[in-house]
C-alpha cells in the first residue's frame, strides 16, 4: 500500500517538475525522485499534532524554491536548497478548530500567496466562525483575512450556502481573467476580482466576493477546478472552468 511504502499514509501526492519528481504530503513532507520507488523525508514534523497539507515549486528572486503549507497552524515555510533547511513564516489568524485545506500561489508573483481553510465543525451553524480565506503579498511573513464579504455573498439568497460558507475545499488565482476562486462543500463556488496589494488599487467594491457556478445547482460541492485558457474569435482570451 501506499502508507506502507510512504511510511505514513498521504495527504496529497503532488507532481515535481522534473520527470520523476513527487511529494507526498502528510506527516512529514516526503520527496522521490525516481517515480515513488523510493523516498525521503525533506521536511520533518516539528509542530506538534501538525501535518504539511501541500508544496509548490516556485522561484523567487531566481531561485528554485519549495513552499509547503501546514495544515493546522496554517503557517508556510520555504527551502532555498531543495529542502534542507527551512524558513518559517507567520501563522494566518485561523482558529485552534480550523485546518488548512488549499494554497494557491500566484503565477505572476511568488510572494502572493492565498490560504483556504475549512471548518472543522461537523453541524452547519449560522454561529460557526471557524475557516476562511487567507492572503499574504510577502510570502507568508504578514496575513490578511479576506473572508469577511464571503459570509454574506452578493446576490445570494441561498440561506444554505450561507450556512456553509466556510466549509473551503480550495482556492485558485485566475490571471486570464483576472480572479480570485473559493469553492466550498456544499455552499457553491465564489468569486472576486483579483486586485493589487496597494491600498489604492483595492476599492470596497472591488473587494467583493460573489457566488457563481451553475444556476441549475448553486449550492453544489466543488472540491477542485481546472482552468483552461481559450482564445475566442475576436482574439480574446476566455476561461474555461470544469
Amino acid at each position: 500500500s501506499a502508507a506502507s511504502r510512504l511510511g505514513q499514509a498521504p495527504q496529497r501526492l503532488v507532481p515535481g517538475s522534473k520527470a520523476g519528481t513527487w511529494y507526498a504530503t502528510g506527516r512529514q513532507l516526503l520527496r522521490s525522485e525516481d517515480d515513488g520507488k523510493t523516498w525521503s523525508v525533506i521536511l520533518p514534523t516539528d509542530i506538534a499534532g501538525d501535518t504539511v497539507y501541500d508544496v509548490h515549486e516556485i522561484e523567487i528572486d531566481g531561485k528554485p524554491t519549495l513552499r509547503a503549507a501546514w495544515s493546522k497552524s496554517g503557517m508556510v515555510v520555504h527551502s532555498a536548497d531543495g529542502g534542507k533547511t527551512w524558513k518559517p513564516g507567520k501563522a494566518p489568524p485561523i482558529s485552534d478548530t480550523a485546518h488548512v485545506v488549499s494554497m494557491a500561489t500566484d503565477p505572476a508573483d511568488p510572494l502572493h500567496v492565498i490560504l483556504a481553510a475549512t471548518t472543522a465543525q461537523l453541524r452547519n451553524s449560522a454561529n460557526d466562525t471557524d475557516g476562511g480565506i487567507y492572503e499574504t503579498w510577502v510570502g507568508g511573513i504578514k496575513w490578511a483575512d479576506i473572508t469577511d464579504n464571503v459570509r454574506k455573498t452578493k446576490k445570494d439568497k441561498d440561506p444554505k450556502a450561507k450556512r456553509r460558507w466556510n466549509r473551503g475545499r480550495f482556492v485558485a488565482i485566475d490571471r486570464t481573467a483576472g480572479l480570485l476562486l473559493y469553492g466550498t462543500d456544499g455552499g457553491g463556488l465564489h468569486a472576486r476580482l483579483l486586485v493589487g496589494k496597494e491600498k489604492a488599487d483595492r476599492k470596497d467594491k472591488d473587494l467583493n466576493w460573489y457566488r457563481v457556478g451553475p444556476a441549475e445547482a448553486p449550492s453544489m460541492s466543488w472540491d477542485t477546478v481546472a482552468m483552461h485558457a481559450v482564445a475566442g474569435e475576436d482574439d480574446s482570451v476566455e476561461t474555461h472552468y470544469a
